[in-house]
């Protein structure tokens, strides 16, 4: 779809390991153009909530689940 295009991903997760999360994904999808982030320190589940949700709102694209905290992010983000 993107022609081997240069991306960025950004992983938004509360895990105490995203590094773990990055390489699975890396792995899997085995791509040199794709390149990984994540918040490297400081990962909890009631840190980082309202920086994480209007960074989130910043991308172009969010694959995200189905909660309501990503919904409205995704919804604010097309504003």
């Amino acid at each position: 779809m993107f022609d081997n295009q240069a991306l960025y991903v950004h992983i938004f997760t509360d895990d105490s390991d995203p590094q773990r999360i990055i390489n699975k994904y890396s792995k899997a999808i085995n791509k040199s153009n794709i390149v990984f982030g994540y918040r490297k320190e400081g990962n909890a589940y009631n840190a980082h909530v309202l920086d994480d949700f209007f960074s989130m709102m910043k991308f172009d694209c969010l694959i995200r689940g189905d909660s309501s905290y990503s919904k409205v992010a995704q919804l604010f983000g097309r504003l």
